[in-house]
C-alpha cells in the first residue's frame, strides 16, 4: 500500500516541473471540482425533500422505468 504522504510529495514535485500553463489550469480545475464534489453533503432535511420530490414524480407518472428506456433505445436502433 502506497503511503499517501509520499504520493502527495511526488505529485508536488511533478507539478513544480510543469511548464505548460494550460495543463496547470486543467489540473487546478480538476482539483477544484473534486474538492467541491466531496464537500457537498446533504442534510437530513434535504435528503427527505429529495425523497418526497421523487415520490411525487413517481405518482404523477413522470418517472420512466429502465425497461421502458431500453425498449425505446431498441426502437431507435431498429430504425437505423
Amino acid at each position: 500500500m502506497m503511503n499517501l504522504q509520499i504520493e502527495k510529495q511526488q505529485i508536488i514535485r511533478q507539478l513544480i516541473n510543469i511548464k505548460d500553463a494550460e495543463l496547470l489550469k486543467k489540473i487546478k480545475l480538476l482539483i477544484k471540482q473534486d474538492l467541491s464534489a466531496n464537500s457537498q453533503q446533504m442534510s437530513i432535511d434535504e435528503f427527505y425533500d429529495r425523497i418526497s420530490t421523487s415520490d411525487k414524480a413517481w405518482f404523477e407518472g413522470k418517472i420512466i422505468s429502465n425497461q421502458d428506456i431500453k425498449e425505446e433505445v431498441k426502437s431507435w436502433k431498429a430504425k437505423h
